[in-house]
């Protein structure tokens, strides 16, 4: 190709004809030969014709699917390099990311995830610590795609962090197809983390997320909240066919303390039984699939376990792993 008037002819650089005045944006059928020709990835392709970062980022906002396609083949082709199959009621002592990326297409009818928040919590895994905060939100957006990769469409998806964390999440996951069903608070009294110059931190929020619009399985009445004013005549009535209402989205349940019944040996942030119970009873049905990319002691697959649910858990501390496997094989709910 020639070097005609408005081409870059500086030594090294390919001779790609810019925008003409009209800033007129080439169609896919212009590019596509130019691109293969200069072995250029169309992004490039459009700088080099002269492309403004606004055109671009316009260009980026239509192409939002094609995105989407490209970080799904991306997951795919890595996906492929680990085809050794796992079994569901196992607890594998794996990174999460090998773990989700070895569980087929649409195959989990419910996700929990508590990760680690980046606080400078010792977990004893042995692994890279993420110090950085461009680290972290990379590696969450990683697993976030893995996770919307191997759910069932209207599959369901708890996501639990920090509130101002989840602020942060929730770009990331509706950009990647998620559907936001609600945003619930964990309340805990507490007597740790008392400050001299703010409030006690005593919440936590979980994300409820699924594959798409609405969720495949809600079974709101599964553990209901109760009624209040039973002396009230239509409480009265209600309460003939219906247990109680569906949960708030406000959710009261008191942290695992070392003195607790259930707490096990190993891990310092352990759930509540009741918590997980409540979103395995909601979100699943008997025979279904749960799993959960940082299972700590074991708690989701403890409960998924006991309400006959099919679980797959992944966790890196061998510690860790063996508390859970052990508690799964002797507890009780």
């Amino acid at each position: 190709m020639g070097a005609g008037p408005g081409s870059d002819t500086r030594p090294g650089h390919a001779h790609t004809a810019h925008c003409d005045e009209r800033k007129e944006t080439p169609t896919a059928r212009v590019l596509t030969p130019e691109r293969q020709k200069l072995r250029l990835d169309a992004l490039r392709l459009r700088q080099e014709m002269g492309w403004s970062i606004r055109q671009i980022a316009g260009h980026l906002r239509l192409e939002k699917s094609t995105i989407h396609r490209w970080l799904s083949r991306e997951l795919e082709a890595k996906v492929s390099h680990n085809t050794a199959p796992l079994f569901p009621n196992n607890i594998y002592r794996m990174d999460c990311l090998d773990g989700l990326r070895r569980l087929p297409h649409d195959s989990v009818d419910l996700v929990f995830a508590d990760p680690p928040y980046n606080i400078g919590v010792d977990y004893g895994n042995g692994g890279p610590s993420l110090d950085r905060h461009e680290a972290y939100w990379h590696w969450c957006a990683e697993w976030f795609q893995a996770v919307h990769r191997v759910l069932k469409p209207g599959g369901s998806f708890y996501a639990m962090h920090y509130p101002e964390c989840c602020a942060e999440w929730l770009p990331r996951l509706l950009a990647l197809r998620f559907g936001l069903q609600r945003w619930i608070t964990w309340c805990y009294p507490t007597n740790v983390g008392q400050s001299s110059y703010n409030w006690t931190r005593s919440q936590r929020t979980i994300l409820f997320l699924t594959k798409g619009e609405k969720p495949r399985c809600f079974n709101g009445l599964a553990d209901a909240q109760p009624y209040r004013n039973l002396t009230d005549k239509r409480i009265k009535e209600n309460l003939k066919t219906r247990p109680g209402i569906v949960p708030y989205d406000h959710w009261e349940y008191n942290l695992v303390k070392n003195v607790s019944q259930e707490k096990q040996a190993g891990p310092p942030n352990q759930l509540p039984e009741a918590l997980l119970r409540r979103i395995i009873l909601t979100s699943s049905n008997e025979g279904d699939l749960v799993v959960d990319p940082f299972s700590g002691s074991g708690t989701t697959a403890f409960v998924a376990s006991q309400l006959n649910r099919q679980y797959i858990a992944f966790e890196q501390n061998l510690d860790y792993v063996k508390v859970a496997q052990d508690r799964v094989a002797n507890g009780k709910l």
